[in-house]
């Protein structure tokens, strides 16, 4: 969407931020980079996205699975083997580590 100024140029000529290509599509650019520099960035970003995504799989869902499994499981002994049984909110908070834990599972196994 381009602003038109008073004398009909649009903001958008004014900085070279779009350019018709030969099918007659309008793309943007940057006036301050070329072509060849932004498609160099674009794949250093997607290397850089890989590289993380890789290590959060890697290293971080284990880590998260284990931490909240042994979490889980003494807020269930907690809510079982203790005073607290006798309270009926006990009950649901137990089911509720229950759950957390088999959804940690479930989310380390696929």
């Amino acid at each position: 969407m381009d602003i038109d100024l008073d004398n009909g140029t649009s903001i958008g000529q004014l900085f070279n931020l779009y350019t018709i290509s030969n099918d007659g599509y309008a793309s943007t650019t940057s006036p301050l980079i070329s072509t060849n520099e932004s498609s160099i960035n674009n794949s250093m970003i997607l290397n850089i996205a890989e590289g993380i995504s890789d290590f959060l799989i890697t290293y971080y869902t284990p880590i998260l699975v284990f931490t909240g499994s042994i979490g889980n499981m003494l807020s269930i002994l907690v809510f079982c083997k203790t005073k607290l049984r006798k309270l009926s909110s006990s009950y649901y908070l137990a089911a509720l580590g229950v759950s957390d834990t088999l959804f940690l599972v479930g989310l380390f196994i696929s």
